[in-house]
């Protein structure tokens, strides 16, 4: 009994005093990180010419910069600050922009021609455009430090740099790039004009000159983003909405093979797709990551398509034990992330992929089970998956349409009324089930996502007026020309009397 009391302890023990150096770790790649970012950037920023207060006020500048944005970034963007690859993410973004720009400054080319929009367009593609909005006007003031301390410029970078955000919002095509390009470029123009004018150095050639270095500086910042977008995205395996709409294209090989092998699977998820991104719409969600992460939820399937009842009419789970059949549907899942990860999907689908079943039990079969095995005390836990839960609002409500849309199905006589009340019994059962703790979706979002599935699925199963079949139209026409012919002949013998 002591010694087991002896080897529990130890045991705890060895378990805090690791996750105190997993702790520490992570600790210390933060601040190596922060204190990288720091030396960089200084170096970058230094003065052409030996001056050390001015190299020391450029050495607190920068130390303030990086300080700020990472009080930034854990106050309002706790999932980057937790995510060591996105800060990794913005380091880089910081890194190659100041290089680029840098190199640029070398050549002595005008500074209207230099991208300096280029950290603004890239961190809002690639993170989120808060955050986007927030550094770069920091880093304007920076770079404005790295040509003359020019306060006219820094003006400048920070609205470019806010003008170019806008410009990349709901960027949703590539094709889209060159207009966000002519956008950002007009905006150039007109920055330098009112900047001229503001401090009344007008000279129309002058001015002309600056405002065209500026346009053709908009599209450079456009076409360099575009160049470094797809170099992130292929690296770190990012989900942008431009990767979405590529990943919504049914011709993917995935859903392809898909419509093969597993057509009733294949058609499911189209129909959930449709239900997620209507969904994701309500609540403003990302509609493009639901409707994608739903197209490729189930790809798991692929390898068992016949065990699952949308592919296959026969019972084949009658010759297999109720643990084997939850085994099996348990295990697309993770054969479903397997997929995902050999061809490459990105990490926001792969996410919903491992999370759209959380926790659940697969309660048919547990029930099997226990009608197999009254006196056997079964644990549920062998009857879940493995989860984790959704942690986002697109895996939850990608959750919540699967399960829905699947339901749906079983109804003979699918009226709005049954699909309401199908609708909501399954919503409640999640939500006391405890499935949607961790994906942030209120119960505000929830009403707005049951409504808008209600009117969905009605739409898919609405009523239609049964029409009469053809030989009934015919028939009738013959029956209305012989009453006709009839009044005729009557009238005239009544006539003739």
């Amino acid at each position: 009994m002591l010694k087991e009391k002896l080897k529990d302890r130890l045991k705890k023990s060895k378990i805090i005093f690791y996750s105190d150096i997993k702790e520490k770790r992570s600790e210390s790649k933060y601040i190596k990180l922060i204190l990288s970012l720091i030396v960089f950037l200084t170096v970058i920023i230094l003065p052409e010419t030996f001056k050390l207060m001015s190299i020391l006020g450029r050495i607190l500048l920068v130390s303030l910069f990086v300080l700020l944005s990472g009080i930034y970034i854990y106050l309002f963007q706790p999932k980057i600050f937790k995510s060591e690859t996105k800060l990794l993410i913005t380091g880089l973004i910081l890194v190659v922009s100041f290089v680029m720009i840098k190199l640029l400054f070398w050549l002595d080319i005008s500074i209207y021609l230099v991208p300096g929009a280029i950290i603004g367009i890239l961190l809002s593609t690639l993170l989120k455009p808060n955050l986007a909005f927030f550094i770069s006007s920091l880093a304007g003031i920076l770079i404005g430090l790295m040509k003359d301390n020019t306060l006219n410029y820094s003006f400048f970078l920070l609205l470019t740099n806010w003008i170019g955000i806008f410009s990349v919002f709901h960027l949703r095509k590539r094709i889209s790039i060159p207009l966000a390009g002519l956008i950002l470029g007009v905006g150039n123009s007109v920055l330098i004009l009112i900047i001229n004018l503001i401090g009344n150095h007008y000279s129309s050639f002058k001015t002309l000159q600056e405002m065209g270095w500026g346009f053709l500086g908009g599209l450079l910042a456009i076409s360099l983003s575009g160049i470094l977008l797809i170099v992130f995205e292929n690296i770190f395996n990012l989900t942008t909405d431009i990767r979405m709409i590529e990943l919504t294209d049914l011709n993917h090989p995935l859903l392809k093979n898909l419509a093969l092998v597993a057509p009733g699977t294949y058609h499911h998820s189209i129909v959930v797709g449709n239900l997620a991104e209507a969904g994701a719409e309500s609540i403003g969600a990302n509609s493009l990551l639901a409707r994608a992460s739903a197209y490729f939820h189930d790809i798991g399937k692929l390898n068992k398509a016949k065990y699952f009842s949308e592919n296959n009419s026969t019972k084949i789970h009658d010759k297999l034990t109720p643990n084997m059949s939850s085994l099996i549907l348990i295990s697309h899942v993770k054969d479903g992330v397997d997929l995902a990860d050999q061809y490459r999907l990105s990490e926001g689908v792969v996410n919903i992929i491992r999370e759209h079943h959380g926790t659940s039990l697969v309660s048919f079969f547990y029930q099997e089970a226990l009608k197999e095995n009254p006196s056997e005390n079964l644990s549920e836990q062998n009857y879940r998956y493995p989860g984790p839960k959704p942690q986002s609002k697109e895996a939850g409500i990608v959750m919540l349409a699967d399960i829905v849309e699947a339901a749906s199905r079983t109804l003979t006589n699918p009226t709005p009324n049954l699909l309401k009340s199908l609708i909501n019994r399954l919503i409640n059962e999640k939500l006391k089930d405890s499935q949607l703790d961790e994906c942030e979706l209120s119960l505000r979002d929830i009403t707005k996502i049951t409504q808008v599935f209600e009117r969905v699925l009605s739409g898919i199963y609405h009523s239609r007026v049964d029409y009469p079949k053809t030989e009934d139209l015919v028939d009738e026409n013959i029956d209305k020309q012989l009453a006709k012919v009839s009044q005729i002949a009557f009238k005239r013998i009544k006539n003739n009397n």
